[in-house]
């Protein structure tokens, strides 16, 4: 449809390194199929290389050609561009934080599965997409509480097709999750 209309397709797959069958489920192998797919990826989430904005971007040569001209000098810094060359060799830390991501999202999900008053999806990524209606608490609410804990959850009342019952957790280390896990159990508990 979008070459019909002459539209370019741009596809974050910023997420998919932490889905297990990532090969299977990547566009990288269709750029040239759809010359106007154009995959964007980045350094922040697998690679935890928040802080330098760091990304990049796949697509057929005529388009990289084209951005390549339009692009301003020195758009990404030097110790940016290090770190990912650093990472992307890395691959004992992608097989490590994989693994890791793996062990503490089977855990979550048992854990949120002794909740009565969520619905939460299955995820393949690395958070949470949670229904969290039964509460008795909006995810505003709930992110507000959670946050007198220190801990940081997404509200995802601006996501297009959720309400305001819909919040997203981040699976993350055992500690950061057992201390999620007892801070939910306190806020629910005391509705």
């Amino acid at each position: 449809m979008a070459l019909e209309y002459d539209t370019f397709v741009f596809l974050d797959e910023d997420f998919l390194e932490f889905v297990e069958n990532e090969k299977a489920l990547t566009m990288i192998g269709k750029i040239n199929t759809y010359p106007n797919l154009f995959i964007l990826r980045s350094f922040t989430k697998i690679f935890g290389l928040t802080g330098l904005r760091v990304g990049y971007g796949i697509a057929n040569k005529e388009i990289i050609n084209v951005l390549s001209c339009a692009k301003i000098p020195w758009n990404v810094n030097c110790l940016a561009q290090v770190a990912a060359v650093a990472a992307l060799k890395d691959e004992e830390h992608l097989q490590v934080t994989r693994e890791l991501i793996k062990k503490e999202k089977d855990w979550l999900h048992a854990e949120l599965g002794k909740f009565d008053s969520f619905k939460f999806f299955s995820p393949d990524a690395n958070f949470f997409f949670i229904n969290i209606h039964k509460s008795g608490l909006t995810a505003s609410e709930l992110k507000s509480k959670l946050l007198k804990h220190g801990i940081l959850i997404r509200d995802c009342t601006s996501f297009r097709g959720l309400d305001e019952f819909y919040v997203r957790i981040a699976v993350k280390t055992r500690v950061e999750n057992e201390h999620l896990i007892e801070a939910l159990r306190r806020t629910v508990k005391a509705v």
